[in-house]
């Protein structure tokens, strides 16, 4: 849910490998040959794995003459390994600046606008490279969770009826509601959660089971989201919005 994207997550790599090469190898024969390539890197191609590997560093660790303590203070044989871990600290709040920015922004409907919106909670991971509690906890529901999380069944995903049958693909915009066929309506979560006349009852039925799942995965109650209610997010009324008070348990 909140792993940095493939160029971050490429830079981490890049990055690692530039810190390895410098510090953990320095003295031996890779480590001499990327010193001396790094020392005429005017002359290298933009896509050179050298260029890149350096352009990663700086990025993610603007200081490289500073190590950060945690690094200084491991074991010569987990320096390595430290620096990773802390190079994907920097990677995660890099991507959650990002995302912030992108939430306070004005935006087109869209799968990734309501991943912001309703998983922010999720994002105050230090390490976003770290799963979640709900995936990380065990229990029997693991592969159910890989299945929705892979989209292997779009049937069951309230707002996905449209891959499950045989339509063309659909514009995220035209993506009309397939449960109360309200002419212009988007099947979108906030749609789907807080407005659909036929999703009331169930949700109101299961009320109770989804706070207990909810306080077991460490994430806020369900009735929480009658703050994004009263303060006028995803353009839902209260009038509009069946009472949240039916899934308070």
């Amino acid at each position: 849910m909140g792993v940095p994207p493939l160029r971050l997550t490429q830079q981490v790599q890049l990055a690692q490998l530039h810190f390895r090469q410098t510090q953990v190898y320095k003295d031996s024969i890779p480590g001499t040959l990327y010193d001396i390539t790094m020392s005429r890197s005017q002359d290298l191609p933009p896509q050179a794995m050298e260029k890149l590997m350096q352009q990663a560093q700086n990025h993610l660790h603007p200081q490289p003459a500073q190590n950060p303590p945690e690094v200084n203070q491991a074991r010569p044989g987990n320096k390595e390994k430290s620096y990773k871990n802390w190079i994907r600290v920097q990677a995660s709040d890099l991507w959650r600046r990002e995302l912030m920015t992108f939430k306070s922004r004005i935006c087109a409907p869209g799968r990734f606008q309501a991943y912001v919106q309703y998983n922010t909670t999720d994002l105050e991971r230090v390490n976003l490279y770290k799963p979640a509690p709900y995936l990380s906890i065990h229990h029997g529901h693991a592969l159910d969770l890989i299945r929705l999380r892979t989209q292997a069944w779009p049937q069951y995903i309230p707002t996905h009826l449209h891959f499950s049958g045989r339509k063309g693909r659909q514009e995220y915009q035209h993506r009309h509601c397939e449960y109360c066929h309200q002419q212009g309506v988007l099947g979108d979560e906030t749609h789907i959660f807080l407005r659909c006349p036929a999703t009331a009852s169930l949700i109101g039925e299961t009320a109770t089971q989804i706070n207990r799942i909810l306080r077991l995965f460490d994430t806020p109650p369900w009735s929480s989201l009658r703050v994004f209610l009263e303060e006028g997010r995803w353009g839902v009324s209260k009038q509009d919005a069946y009472p949240l008070s039916v899934c308070e348990g």
